[in-house]
């Protein structure tokens, strides 16, 4: 069987001011209709042979996440976060829960915040990447770059496997353009976060590499609180966890990772620079929603959410506006907006 899990413990501060932590991006409808939480469970349709999904989320987003699911009727098996701790210890817990409900699970490991525009081809690459999963291995998809980003860790391919996969020779933090380049050239993958493999051999990997974690998570589920759909992780345990991602944990120290070139218009929309390229652009390259009036603008993405926005004479500009914030910034900056908003008062967060 394959179990997915969807980690929604993000809170997508480069979308500031739309995404927030009481609001996070996830719960948004950035691109369509849906939700991105609402797509993400939606794709999994065309996966064969799926469980219900396991959420990986904080408390103060369960009812969302039940408000959302539940619009799709979809009723997910949610285990609740005392406090983020990266996505290592998410994923472990979630592993446990999958092989409780079956010992030889596979999962794949989803966020809840990417889009990814051809389903076929995602269903298709999961089923690739379940064969790796059954020969051992713990799998990633790498995306195929499309340009050289800089706002994304690469994963260099090594020695081939089979099935289009290949172990993984090494990853490498988030590179400036010259360096992003020349991984193009080189056949470097963009490193998206999203895995397949079987739950225990992911738990036995992350005992091996980080006893500590393990003990710390396998603890904090042993002594979690169960209310129905619903498991509230041990806050004691939980809180001595040192936040890691999956990559630190476990992805890089292993010897058994492989990686799968992906190619489906993925992307983890991470930025406003992000969204304008991702949008239907007018002849001048703007990319508009809400109440917007434009007059000589070029290369520019402005939304509003509750008021007329008048836009005038500007190029390559990020303006949104929501009931409370205004954010006007050149596309440049799209990147940096983590450190203006970390200085913010916390009811603007």
């Amino acid at each position: 069987m394959i179990i997915p899990i969807i980690l929604s413990g993000g809170s997508g501060t480069r979308l500031w001011p739309l995404s927030r932590k009481t609001m996070p991006k996830q719960f948004r409808s950035l691109t369509g209709t849906n939700t991105l939480i609402q797509d993400t469970a939606s794709r999994l349709t065309s996966l064969s042979n799926v469980g219900r999904p396991l959420v990986v989320c904080g408390a103060a987003h369960v009812d969302r996440v039940i408000e959302q699911l539940g619009a799709l009727n979809t009723v997910p098996s949610i285990l609740i976060e005392p406090a983020a701790k990266n996505t290592a210890p998410a994923v472990a817990s979630a592993c446990l829960a999958a092989v409780e409900q079956d010992p030889n699970a596979i999962v794949v490991v989803l966020p809840s915040d990417h889009v990814l525009g051809d389903v076929a081809e995602f269903a298709r690459m999961v089923s690739l990447a379940t064969i790796t999963a059954d020969q051992g291995y713990l799998t990633t998809f790498g995306v195929i770059p499309t340009y050289p980003a800089t706002g994304y860790g690469y994963i260099q391919p090594g020695e081939p496997i089979a099935n289009g996969a290949s172990r993984i020779a090494a990853f490498v933090e988030k590179p400036d353009v010259n360096t992003a380049t020349r991984y193009l050239e080189e056949g470097f993958l963009w490193n998206a976060g999203i895995f397949v493999f079987r739950a225990a051999d992911f738990l036995t990997e992350l005992e091996i590499h980080s006893p500590a974690m393990y003990e710390l998570v396998t603890t904090a589920y042993e002594r979690s609180t169960i209310t129905g759909n619903t498991r509230l992780l041990d806050d004691d345990s939980w809180s001595a966890i040192e936040p890691q991602s999956v990559d630190y944990a476990v992805m890089e120290p292993t010897t058994r990772g492989a990686v799968l070139p992906l190619s489906c218009g993925w992307s983890d929309i991470g930025s406003w620079a992000t969204l304008h390229d991702l949008g239907n652009a007018d002849e001048d390259g703007n990319v508009v929603g809400g109440q917007v009036y434009l007059s000589n603008v070029t290369n520019s993405y402005v939304r509003s959410e509750s008021k007329p926005v008048v836009v005038l004479g500007v190029h390559d500009l990020i303006i949104v506006e929501t009931d409370d914030s205004v954010l006007v910034m050149h596309r440049d900056c799209a990147e940096d907006i983590k450190t203006v908003t970390e200085r913010l008062p916390d009811d603007l967060k």
